[in-house]
């Protein structure tokens, strides 16, 4: 008889217990004795009193957990949806392409922008220890020789960072780090001709937010507090060593704008900074300060290269910086603009041709003149908008936009391109025109991305005079809307730039990534495409930075999954995304209205799915309840839960997170919703500025009251839940030290405070399962490490020893169950202090907690984590939210049977998949070809729901 006994390789992978190996054997029995061992092995219960931390939770705790393969998450809903500032092209791979938007993700395409995948390290540690990857990053630069070899810097922080697999994946330079000496590292050059020479620049230039140049401090200014001093690196072994070799006399406070080695003669540098332009001759040992070489202020903001590979020409293009002055009753230019050398530096030339625009005509539009007094003059001159308008009454004729970057075409050296980021905080310019175009060399300019209504409108005749185009030639995604947002577009953007082969142009404006592949005749916006024409129903391209919020379900549309979102309004998921991109799940977008909407959370009458109630924690209509009666076609407030204004917090948008708005389903007159105070620490973005804790209306949303009565001061309420079988019974988590869960059984009138396991003060999330478990997620931010977790009981008065632990970590968010198996589990695990933030992310169980694998692959913002859900109806089929990269659906990550691993006695590997099922018999392959038939009744209750899964496949 040839039985096998079966030990785990291991109790990590999801699904490494699934389908053992069964030899041949004659008889039932030994089968059932083969499983009884199996069940030795594999089903080590991991749930325990709150102080017996199991041997998995133990090492959690201190080393690194590799994500479980078997779920992959893929972002749904909008693309981008976010600022970002930098954009950025693999030097010598022309399909390759970086982005560092705002919202703390990084994202890589090799496809030209198509679709994207996080360059973020999903397993790494919160992003708070600066280990995750190149958060936001900037500057990406390659070897010319191994395109898979080149370092990166990030937005702000003093680190840089390699890869050698083309931008996949990065790793810290650790090594260097005393090099920097904690300044905030900006540009990075390689020697085109030498991979083993490098060269990296401090500054904050391109960090759009925080630094700025105004008439007081032309040299710029930061806002951020860092340390800075000015510095050039070089290293000659591949990124091993650095050595300083910053120009002797260069101001320490100056910013390296950019490095460039001249691919001729690779000795030959150039330097651009806000205290000149610097040029070596001997790779850097040395170096000149090119004064009085044809700038007006030497202070230069912008560089870029042309190099003639046919020839050996070089042609350089800089900005310096375009200043301002007063003129009597009016503002005039006071010098700066676009230059051009062509003798490697040594001389510059003015080429602002005719870019000056007729302020006075312009002015006529409204947002125009808005920008022109608010954004630009007041800005600039230090004074506010009253006083800019008083004192500058008359408008110049021919005024210079400060424009803010320079790029060339790598194919023709007289077409040149300058952005004029009029909606950069610090910029101080105004409308008009975001991109500027010559193809003469500078000689005559025109705006080549024109949208809005002012171009074939208002200002028609002006532009057309100047023979400058007027048609608009932007095409727009899932924000078509935008098409006509103002007379100039309020928004814009500070970031473009040429592919490799100079085919394509990327450029960011305003939230979406821009490309032009006609040399910027056209662009169009490819963050997601649309399942069909006029559908309003999109797929995502992966590259989200947009602040996620609540998920909804109701099992009367069992297709529909809503999401809500910053800036975004409301989605719900629609089938056909296979069809554009496999793997990636369709959604449609529900517009509240013409403005910008920021909803919270989303609610259906439960008598009427065609009625739908949503909130909104900022932009327009916030804090006001509004109702469709259309399925979400049409909406309109009804009542005003939070009433504005609002207090105002200094340095960010304004916010109250109204949270889980639910309607009583046997009195629909009853609604509540909860309000927590610490909205940014439990990964929404901002803290809340009014409002806390629990809200409540009984006519149906149209008048509210605050329902707080017994609930601690702080009104902290993280999370609120209604009983499932009496809904006057409603549960309150309240996040912090002085937290605690709180019962009301009159319908959120009183409060009381409900007994906790030992440790317990803090408690973020509450559910019930259909087997009537009751759990609950504690902890907070700075807990101790025993005194967090996931419990649960089945007593509605639980006292202290009533409550069972199955997640041992100091911080654990968003908790659900799934509706058609309550044994699988999904849990958020935020990073705790006193584990050094180690291991956050998305964590499953099977098995009712008794065995758990973390399940980040795919989530560039594993650590940030605000929401998570379970499809209702559909096995193996996941969703979470997060703070700044949009939404997420997992789901498995092969369709396909999957081959496992096990081991006979004497050592030798096993590997068997499940092929089919038939009536109670699993028909398992081995390896080798060899089938095995195996009751179902051996396995395991796991093994059997598997199974059952995969026979609803």
């Amino acid at each position: 008889m040839n039985c096998f006994s079966v030990s785990i390789l291991s109790v990590s992978s999801r699904f490494d217990r699934l389908c053992p190996y069964v030899a041949p054997v004659p008889c039932t029995g030994c089968l059932v004795l083969l499983f009884s061992l199996f069940l030795a092995f594999a089903s080590v219960p991991i749930i325990s009193s709150a102080d017996d931390v199991p041997p998995y939770f133990e090492k959690l705790r201190k080393t690194r957990e590799e994500s479980d393969r078997s779920i992959v998450w893929r972002q749904m809903g909008p693309g981008m949806s976010g600022n970002n500032y930098h954009v950025d092209w693999h030097p010598t791979d022309p399909n390759v392409l970086f982005l560092g938007p705002n919202m703390k993700a990084a994202y890589r395409s090799g496809d030209q922008g198509q679709t994207y995948e996080t360059i973020l390290d999903w397993d790494a540690s919160g992003a708070k220890e600066k280990n995750r990857g190149p958060i936001e990053i900037e500057a990406p630069d390659f070897s010319h020789q191994n395109p898979d070899f080149g370092f990166c810097t990030v937005e702000d922080d003093s680190a840089l960072w390699k890869t050698t697999d083309r931008g996949r994946t990065w790793t810290k330079m650790t090594s260097a780090a005393s090099v920097w000496e904690g300044y905030r590292l900006g540009d990075v050059s390689v020697d085109p001709t030498n991979d083993h020479i490098w060269y990296v620049g401090s500054g904050a230039v391109y960090n759009v937010n925080d630094f700025g140049f105004s008439l007081a401090k032309p040299h710029g200014y930061r806002r951020n507090k860092q340390p800075h001093q000015a510095r050039i690196w070089k290293s000659t072994d591949k990124g091993d060593s650095w050595t300083d070799i910053t120009p002797k006399g260069l101001q320490s406070e100056a910013h390296i704008t950019k490095i460039i080695v001249n691919p001729e003669t690779p000795s030959t540098l150039f330097a651009a900074t806000t205290y000149g332009f610097y040029k070596s001759l001997d790779g850097g040992s040395t170096w000149t300060r090119k004064d009085g070489v044809g700038f007006d202020h030497d202070i230069i903001r912008s560089l870029d290269m042309h190099h003639d590979k046919r020839t050996g020409d070089i042609a350089l293009y800089a900005i310096d910086l375009v200043k301002w002055k007063a003129d009597g009753l009016k503002v005039v230019n006071d010098g700066g603009g676009v230059f051009k050398s062509v003798d490697g530096g040594e001389s510059w030339a003015k080429i602002n041709g005719n870019m000056a625009v007729n302020v006075d005509v312009l002015c006529s539009d409204y947002s125009f003149r808005k920008t022109y007094y608010d954004w630009a003059i007041a800005r600039w001159f230090g004074v506010s908008e009253k006083q800019a308008i008083a004192s500058y009454p008359e408008k110049a004729t021919n005024l210079l936009h400060r424009v803010v970057r320079v790029r060339v075409d790598p194919n023709d050296p007289n077409k040149v391109f300058v952005m004029n980021d009029y909606k950069g905080k610090e910029q101080h310019t105004f409308q008009g025109g975001i991109i500027w175009r010559s193809d003469d060399g500078g000689k005559k300019w025109f705006v080549t991305f024109r949208n809005g209504t002012a171009w074939e409108g208002v200002h028609k005749a002006y532009w057309k005079g100047r023979g400058n185009p007027t048609s608009h030639n932007v095409t727009w995604a899932a924000q078509s809307h935008w098409k006509e947002e103002g007379s100039y577009f309020k928004k814009a953007g500070v970031a473009l730039a040429f592919n490799a082969d100079g085919s394509v142009i990327a450029c960011q404006m305003a939230k979406l990534l821009m490309i032009s592949k006609d040399g910027g005749d056209t662009w169009e916006e490819i963050d997601e495409v649309e399942t069909s024409p006029e559908s309003d129903i999109w797929v995502s391209g992966g590259n989200s930075n947009m602040p996620g919020q609540n998920f909804y379900q109701d099992e009367r549309l069992p297709e529909s999954v809503f999401f809500c979102t910053g800036e975004n309004d409301y989605w719900v998921t629609r089938p056909g995304g296979d069809a554009i991109l496999k793997g990636v799940q369709a959604a449609q977008r529900m517009r509240l209205g013409p403005a910008e909407y920021s909803c919270s959370s989303v609610a259906l009458h439960p008598r009427d799915v065609n009625t739908v109630y949503t909130l909104q924690f900022r932009q327009a209509n916030r804090g006001e309840l509004l109702r469709s009666i259309d399925g979400g076609k049409t909406f309109s407030p009804i009542g005003t839960p939070v009433p504005t204004p609002w207090p105002v917090r200094k340095g960010g948008d304004q916010s109250v997170h109204q949270q889980n708005l639910t309607i009583d389903p046997v009195h629909p007159e009853n609604m509540y919703f909860n309000v927590p105070r610490s909205s940014n620490t439990l990964c929404f973005v901002g803290d809340t500025l009014t409002g806390f804790g629990m809200h409540k209306s009984s006519d149906g949303g149209l008048t509210w009251k605050d329902a707080n009565q017994g609930l601690p001061a702080t009104l902290d309420v993280a999370n609120f839940r209604m009983d499932p079988q009496n809904s006057d019974t409603l549960y309150a988590a309240v996040y912090g030290k002085n937290g605690g869960l709180f019962k009301s059984t009159d319908r959120a009138e009183h409060w009381t405070r409900m007994k906790l396991p030992q440790g317990i003060t803090s408690v973020v999330d509450i559910h019930f399962s259909k087997d009537q478990r009751f759990y609950i997620s504690c902890g907070h931010k700075n807990a101790s490490v025993d005194d967090g977790g996931v419990f649960y009981t089945k007593q509605k008065h639980p006292v202290k020893n009533d409550w069972i632990k199955i997640f041992h970590m100091p911080w654990t968010g968003k908790i659900k169950t799934a509706a058609y198996d309550p044994n699988i589990i999904l849990v958020a695990c935020l990073p705790g202090v006193s584990i050094k933030h180690i291991n956050p992310g998305a964590y499953l169980s099977e098995d009712g907690g008794k065995t758990w694998v973390k399940i980040n692959i795919g989530n560039g913002q594993s650590d940030q984590i605000n929401d998570v859900a379970i499809d209702l109806f559909k096995p193996d089929v996941y969703y979470l939210s997060t703070r700044g990269t949009g939404h997420y659906r997992g789901t498995l990550a092969s369709a396909s049977p999957t081959m496992r691993s096990w081991k006979d006695k004497s050592g030798r590997v096993i590997e068997a998949i499940l092929v089919s099922v038939e009536a109670n018999i699993a028909v398992i392959r081995r390896k080798d070809g060899r089938i095995f038939r195996v009751p179902i009744e051996t396995f395991c209750d796991v093994d059997r729901a598997y199974i059952s899964k995969f026979i609803q496949k």
